[in-house]
Parts: structure tokens; sequence; C-alpha cells
């Protein structure tokens, strides 16, 4: 257990710290960015920012909504946003034993009900971070001159969401976490979930577009279909780093992958830049939200 809360402390830590080497050992090509920095595009990049963590609340309020829950959208906002920023806590869990309990304090919403709303969360934004994946894909090959088909794959991960398929998958993690999930997944029909959907997706375009302005706030030219290219690559770090084992809030893993990706169309010490830059912007995001929502609880 020790060396397990170790490596969670460890990894992303020496993960990062490889990547600021790349930025310090060829600092020459990090300079002329530095001196090329906009700053009214990086204040575009960091209003959208601003917007994705209550977005994503809203998400969540919706996905109640469906599921018959009623709850206000102040108390859905404070209990995402309260809960979610303690992922950076080492293990995996706090977030969303945060997350029941403080819906069940805030929001009176039974326990078993907001971990069966997790499960699904999570279940959904995986499905849509792989469909955005698929559609980043497909601009960068038409981008390429290619014409591909994979227009046609695009929303084949939405197959799963068929109630039939998507009872058995959340009851089947939910059995390997030791969680009773008391509440029927069947309930809700095939396109009522989709109906779900497009804010989860939503969620990962509002990312590549402040990831858009924050690459051209660097003075790097890109074309304005560059930015589901961008969606899509965000959208894949963001599944890898989530499904990391070692890294809380994919911390180090999901900036390394970006990086990569990045690092496609530019050098690895620039990617690497705009991958970091754009997680400390985001984290400031998130503080602010925080605030908002701590301040929002204080009040009656």
């Amino acid at each position: 257990m020790v060396e397990v809360k170790f490596l969670k402390i460890a990894v992303p830590f020496v993960i990062i710290a490889l990547l600021l080497r790349s930025i310090v050992f060829d600092w020459q090509e990090i300079v002329p960015l530095l001196y090329r920095v906009s700053p009214i595009l990086l204040i575009i990049s960091f209003l959208f920012l601003l917007t994705i963590y209550p977005e994503a609340a809203f998400s969540w309020y919706v996905m109640l909504g469906k599921m018959g829950v009623k709850v206000g959208i102040r108390e859905s906002f404070q209990v995402w946003i309260l809960s979610t920023a303690s992922r950076y806590v080492p293990g995996a869990i706090w977030q969303y034993i945060g997350r029941v309990e403080l819906a069940k304090q805030m929001a009176e919403i039974p326990r078993n009900i907001t971990v069966a709303s997790l499960l699904f969360e999570i279940f959904i934004a995986i499905i849509a971070a792989v469909v955005v994946g698929f559609l980043g894909l497909y601009f960068l090959l038409v981008n390429n001159h290619e014409n591909p088909i994979l227009i046609f794959v695009i929303p084949f991960p939405l197959i799963l969401l068929h109630p039939t398929l998507s009872s058995k998958i959340i009851s089947f993690v939910a059995r390997v976490l030791n969680k009773k999930l008391d509440w029927d997944m069947q309930k809700l029909g095939f396109f009522e979930t989709i109906e779900i959907v497009p804010w989860y997706v939503a969620n990962f375009l509002l990312n590549g577009v402040a990831l858009y302005f924050l690459i051209l706030s660097f003075g790097i030219n890109l074309s304005s279909v560059q930015f589901f290219y961008l969606s899509g690559i965000y959208a894949i770090s963001w599944v890898v780093g989530f499904i990391s084992v070692f890294a809380p809030a994919g911390l180090g893993v999901t900036e390394a992958t970006l990086a990569y990706f990045l690092s496609l169309s530019m050098s690895f010490p620039q990617a690497t830049l705009i991958a970091l830059s754009y997680r400390v912007l985001l984290t400031i995001a998130e503080l602010l939200a925080f605030t908002i929502a701590f301040r929002l609880g204080g009040k009656s």
C-alpha cells in the first residue's frame, strides 16, 4: 500500500520533470515562442477554459435530470466542482467518494443514485472522448488531402450506449469496484442516453478550442478546422490520463500524451511547453471555479 501511494506521487513527478527537462535543454526552440506570445489570444484561451468545469457540472445536472433526479443547477454545480477538486489527492476514489457524500448532504441525493450517476458519467465521458478522437482523426486525414471512410466509424461507439449493452458494462464495472448498483441502468432509453452525449462531446470541443487559441497565442499558425484535431488529441490524452493507475487526475500522463501528439506537427520541446501551459491554465480555471462553488456554499 505504501509503495502504491509512493508511485502515485513519484510517477507524475518524474514525468513532469522529464517534460521540463526537454524544455530546458532545448531552450533555444522555446525563446521564439515566448517572444511572440499574444496576450489577447492567451486571454481568449483562458476564457474558454473558464467554461469547461461549469459545463461539465451542467452535463452531470442534465444526466441527473434524465435519471429522474430533481436537483437545482446551483447544487449540482457545487457538488460537482467541490468534489472534483479532490482528484489531485493520490488515490483515484476521493473525488467520487466526495461527490457521493456532498450530493447527500447538499442536494439530498441518495448515495446509490449518485454512485450510479458517477459510473454512468464515466462511461459516457469515455464514449464521448472516443467519438471526438475519431472526429479529430477524420479532420486530420481530410486536412492531409486524404478521403477516409472514417466518417462512418465516428458514430460506432454510440452503439455501446444501448441500455442492453451499457447496463451490462456498468454493472460489471460496479462489481469489479465492489460497489452495489441499486439503480436499474435500463430505465433510460437509448435515445434518452444519446441526448446526454452531446454535452460531454461539447466539453472536449471546448478543450479543443481553448488549446487552439493557446497555440495561436504562441505565434504558431493553424487552420480553423484544426481545432477539431486538437479536440480529438486532447480527448485521447484525457482517456490515457484517466485510465493511468499511478497518476492522480492523469497528472503528467495526460501532458506527456498531449505533447506527443502535438509534436507530430512541431518540435517536442514546443509541444511540451504548450501541454504544460495548458495544464497550468486549466488548473487556475479550476481553482476559480472551486472558489466560486465554495462561496456559493456559504450562502443561504
